[in-house]
């Protein structure tokens, strides 16, 4: 199943991320439900069980969600690529169906974290030369090649919490 995102004109989705130590999991709170994000439902794009919820009545990615557990993540120096800040819009050959979960592609994803800077990122092993990224939420970014999700980035709010909870761990 093919999903292509790109950006779009408008602001990225406001609100606060943050990671369920309890639950393992992202999650983002929103400030305001953008305008056209709920009347139809959403879906999420996965990788892995991480996903970008996308509002099927726009289109419109809004923030990224679900399990995602530490203890497989590979902990180095991250920085996150320069993004422009808008919003990102996704769209599939399929029929999106509210409620489900629609897999980008098979990956691997390769989920990295730094504690230091709080960033975390799952992305694919390989890099292109030429990609845009773009903060469509509240320090959540992507990163495309020609439409293709290459990468996604989050900051939690409670990082710190987080980091520590790791190195506790290990």
């Amino acid at each position: 199943m093919s999903v292509t995102l790109g950006p779009v004109a408008g602001r990225p989705t406001e609100g606060t991320p943050f990671y369920s130590i309890s639950d393992h999991a992202f999650n983002f709170d929103l400030k305001e439900i953008p305008e056209g994000a709920g009347h139809q439902g959403h879906v999420a794009l996965l990788l892995n069980t991480l996903g970008i919820e996308v509002a099927i009545a726009s289109s419109r990615c809004l923030y990224v969600s679900g399990y995602c557990p530490a203890m497989g993540w590979t902990m180095t120096r991250l920085a996150p690529p320069a993004a422009s800040f808008g919003a990102l819009s996704a769209s599939s050959e399929s029929r999106l169906v509210s409620g489900t979960g629609m897999p980008v592609d098979s990956g691997p994803w390769i989920e990295r974290f730094d504690p230091s800077t709080g960033w975390f990122c799952s992305g694919r092993e390989e890099t292109e030369v030429s990609t845009v990224a773009v903060e469509f939420a509240t320090d959540t970014q992507v990163v495309l090649h020609q439409g293709r999700l290459l990468e996604v980035w989050i900051r939690p709010m409670n990082w710190e919490e987080l980091a520590r909870s790791i190195g506790d761990a290990r």
